[in-house]
């Protein structure tokens, strides 16, 4: 029988795998910056949940560091703030 370990839910964790992995310092800044437009455009998780096409948990969760968006649900979600993502 495997063992596993107990951990605590942490902030700086994902927590949704087997074993809880680090949350990058830039995707957290990611995520805060898409929180904070959100606010600010004073939209619920639920209406941005519909002008994306997602289940309503679900942005909830990404915003929690519960679960993490594929690459096609994050361009939806930034585009859905009329954000802009920059790489460098």
């Amino acid at each position: 029988m495997i063992q596993q370990k107990e951990y605590s839910k942490r902030s700086d964790m994902f927590n949704y795998r087997t074993t809880p992995v680090p949350i990058n310092p830039n995707w957290k800044e990611l995520v805060s910056s898409l929180v904070s437009k959100r606010n600010q455009m004073q939209l619920s998780q639920e209406a941005l949940a519909y002008k994306i096409g997602c289940a309503d948990s679900l942005i909830g969760k990404w915003e929690r560091y519960e679960r993490l968006p594929s690459g096609f649900m994050l361009l939806d979600w930034i585009e859905a703030l009329d954000c802009k993502l920059k790489v460098q």
